[in-house]
């Protein structure tokens, strides 16, 4: 009997042991945490909240209410860059009490943080100068304070504006943050990624970024896990009119509207290899994209080398490679505005879907496949158009091939852009329009036929709208009507304007194979 009333009393004095425990550990981690949290850890934050539960035997906290400023701030109110926050609750789950005792630090396995409410204040109106910052300016100051291998973040805003004005430069909402595996170390903290990890998913209903001093870029829904990306609604629009940009242009400059419905990634690979980045992936999908650019012809031409596309991808700072570049239903539309008076002149693609094959930049590389482009489209809504388009971007000569075909293309359907820009219509049919083009940085030569049928030119008045039926009249005299259903081939050989892009010296190419079978 005095066993078991033994045995009894050394498990009660043992519950009680525990509870003592428990509760003076409780007691403990309350009063010291926040001494951890503001006092003694060096980092350049001050945090406070309202409330705080501590379970010993959970090995739990929760926080709630949560204020954080920069120390800084707290000293001069002149002092404002850095990351200000309000956050709804913060749960830390199975931390290590020893580790709390011994290192002044929270080191946990999870944490849970719901509502957080950020802004990061910045002296310029870049989201990061430098990758490295984030590091010390974001990462490194929080390791000071709690370590964990799983973050969830969920309802959170986040918001970057620029001290001097409150202007926002990027604006997430809505977002949640699910990061697995993660791993923090000083060599780790060197990197550009300042930390390590298996798994992540990111989501929001929205962002918001202010593209430079001309561009608003936004988009919907986003959802990007470890090896895709969706992202929805997206658009890159000016927040001043055409006017406004022409004014404030010192010399000629596109000007870009873009909407698109939704453009997905999968099978990414992306990181640093040796503090150097890359990015793979299989698909880039970009559907119901929507893009005008605007030429306006009226300030000083800019007299800077236009370099082309195998020049521009090979110069890429970084490994960039994806297998299958997608457009499904867009239209693209070029505008061209010599004067104010006469209006743009108008070439739209409608229709358009392109499949581009190995995209590369040349960043490190010594051998890539030929880039592969296929389009298929509505040349002005009427024809149809096809192109096929190859380029190595490795080759330093920048050699390229382009071939093409558009098919029962009504002469008229050109008014919207010959009109304004040449002051000429056009009546008649052009049944087939074939061209084969071969060049580089310097020219292109190459084959271009034409079978068409009724071709007449209208020379316009100066008012742009009464035909001047004695010039139309000459001119129809030099212009050969038909080809009689056959297709007629001249050879194309133009030299490249440096100052221009590479559309123009298609234009040239085909402009040159017109005057000679047309006159």
């Amino acid at each position: 009997m005095d066993r078991y009333r033994n045995l009894l009393l050394f498990i009660l004095s043992f519950i009680v042991f525990v509870v003592v425990l428990s509760l003076g550990a409780n007691y403990w981690i309350a009063k010291q945490l926040p001494v951890i949290i503001n006092e003694e850890n060096d980092s350049p934050y001050q945090i406070t909240f309202k409330n705080l539960e501590v379970s010993f035997l959970n090995r739990s906290l929760v926080a709630t209410d949560i204020v954080l400023v920069p120390k800084k701030s707290m000293e001069s109110e002149a002092t404002r860059s850095g990351i200000y926050a309000k956050v709804k609750s913060v749960q830390i789950r199975r931390f290590k009490i020893i580790d709390l005792i011994f290192t002044d630090k929270l080191i946990a396995h999870s944490i849970q943080i719901t509502r957080p409410e950020v802004i990061l204040y910045k002296h310029d109106q870049k989201i990061m100068n430098d990758p490295k910052s984030i590091s010390s300016k974001v990462v490194a100051p929080f390791s000071k304070i709690i370590l964990v291998s799983e973050v969830d973040v969920t309802q959170a805003d986040f918001k970057i504006l620029y001290v001097t004005n409150n202007e926002q430069i990027l604006h997430i909402n809505n977002a949640s943050v699910s990061i697995n595996g993660i791993v923090i170390t000083d060599d780790v903290l060197e990197q550009k990624i300042p930390f390590g990890f298996d798994e992540y998913q990111i989501r929001f209903d929205s962002i918001y970024y202010r593209a430079g001093d001309i561009y608003d870029a936004r988009a919907g829904k986003l959802n990007f896990s470890n090896d895709s990306l969706s992202l929805s609604n997206i658009s890159y629009l000016p927040r001043v009119g055409r006017n406004t940009f022409v004014q404030n242009i010192p010399m000629e400059k596109d000007l870009f509207t873009v909407k698109a419905g939704k453009l997905h990634i999968d099978s990414i690979d992306w990181g640093y290899r040796d503090d150097k980045f890359y990015f793979h992936s299989k698909t880039v999908l970009l559907e119901a994209a929507a893009a005008n650019i605007y030429r306006p012809k009226m300030p000083p031409d800019d007299p800077s080398k236009k370099h082309l596309y195998s020049k521009q991808l090979r110069d890429i700072p970084f490994d960039l490679h994806i297998d299958k570049f997608v457009m499904r239903n867009a239209t693209v539309q070029y505008e061209e505005e010599k004067s104010d008076e006469a209006g743009p002149g108008l070439l739209s693609f409608n229709r358009f879907n392109m499949s581009a094959y190995n995209i590369d930049s040349g960043f490190g590389k010594k051998k890539v496949p030929d880039v592969e482009i296929d389009i298929a489209c509505q040349f002005m809504n009427v024809s149809k158009m096809n192109v096929r388009w190859t380029f190595n971007v490795l080759n330093k000569s920048d050699a390229f091939n382009i071939r093409g075909s558009i098919f029962k293309f009504p002469a008229e359907e050109l008014t919207p852009f010959i009109k304004p820009y040449m002051n000429i219509t056009a009546d008649g049919m052009l049944d087939k329009i074939y061209f084969n083009f071969s060049g580089n940085d310097n020219g292109a030569a190459g084959d271009f036929a034409l079978e068409y049928e009724d071709l007449k030119v209208n020379i316009l008045q100066k008012d742009r709208e009464k035909k001047n039926k004695f010039l139309s009249a000459i001119a129809n005299i030099f212009v050969k009507k038909d080809t009689k259903e056959r297709l007629k081939e001249t050879p194309v050989d133009v030299k490249r304007n440096q100052d221009r892009s590479f559309f123009n010296l298609l234009w040239i190419s085909v402009q040159d194979g017109l005057k000679k079978l047309l006159l």
